[in-house]
C-alpha cells in the first residue's frame, strides 16, 4: 500500500484566469518541485520558510511573502525577472514561486518524480523556453487537425453531391456504394475509424 504523507513543494505558476469569460485560475502551476517532507501535522508559516530557507540563492532572493487564506498556508514569491507565460485570455502573464504543502507518496520520490530544482535562473528559463515551445508545438498540431478536417468534410460534402466523377480512372457514374467506398478512401476517414478500432477494409472489398 502506497503511504501519502505531507510534503513541503515549490511549484511555478502565473495567472491564467481570463475575466472576460469568467475563466478562473490564479495559481497555474507547469512545474513542480519536492522540497523537503514536513514534519507534524499542523501547517505553520515556520515549516514554510524553514522549506523555503533550503531553495537556491536565487530564488530565495525573490523574497516570499506568507499567504493564508481559504484554509490554503503558503509563500509567494516576487515575479521571476524575464519568465512569462502564455495565458488562456491571449497576451503573456509573469511567473512567480509558490512554496505550499501538497501531499506525496514515498514511491514517487524514491522513483525520482521529482526533478531537481533549478540551481540558476539560466536552467530555469531553460524550462520556461521548454514549456513555450511544448504549447507552440501543441498549438500547431491542434491547427492541423482542425485544417485537415475541414478538408476532409469539403470532401465528404463533394462525395454526396455530385451524380458522377471523372478521375485518372475514367468517367463513373456515382452509386450509393460508389459513394460509400470515396468517402473511405480520405484519409482522416480512416484515422478517424482506427482511433475509434474500426476496420474498414473487409466493408470496403465487400463493396
Amino acid at each position: 500500500m502506497t503511504d501519502y504523507q505531507k510534503t513541503v513543494v515549490l511549484r511555478a505558476v502565473y495567472n491564467d484566469s481570463d475575466i472576460m469569460t469568467d475563466y478562473f485560475h490564479p495559481d497555474a502551476w507547469f512545474e513542480c518541485w519536492f522540497i523537503a517532507d514536513m514534519p507534524g501535522k499542523r501547517v505553520s508559516e515556520k515549516k514554510l520558510r524553514t522549506g523555503a530557507a533550503a531553495l537556491p540563492s536565487w530564488i530565495r532572493d525573490l523574497g516570499f511573502e506568507y499567504e493564508r487564506d481559504y484554509g490554503r498556508y503558503r509563500l509567494r514569491s516576487g515575479f521571476i525577472p524575464d519568465a512569462a507565460m502564455d495565458v488562456y485570455g491571449g497576451g503573456q502573464r509573469g511567473v512567480q514561486f509558490l512554496v505550499e504543502i501538497s501531499y506525496s507518496s514515498s514511491l514517487n520520490r524514491a522513483n525520482g518524480y521529482y526533478k531537481p530544482i533549478p540551481e540558476t535562473h539560466g536552467a530555469f528559463m531553460e524550462l520556461v523556453e521548454a514549456r513555450a515551445l511544448k504549447r507552440e508545438a501543441d498549438r500547431l498540431e491542434a491547427q492541423s487537425h482542425t485544417a485537415k478536417s475541414r478538408r476532409a468534410v469539403q470532401q465528404v460534402k463533394s462525395i454526396l453531391s455530385a451524380t458522377a466523377i471523372f478521375d485518372g480512372n475514367g468517367f463513373e457514374v456515382q452509386t450509393p456504394k460508389t459513394r460509400v467506398r470515396r468517402i473511405l478512401e480520405i484519409d482522416e476517414v480512416r484515422q478517424a475509424a482506427k482511433v475509434q478500432g474500426i476496420d474498414w477494409s473487409k466493408e470496403v472489398i465487400e463493396l
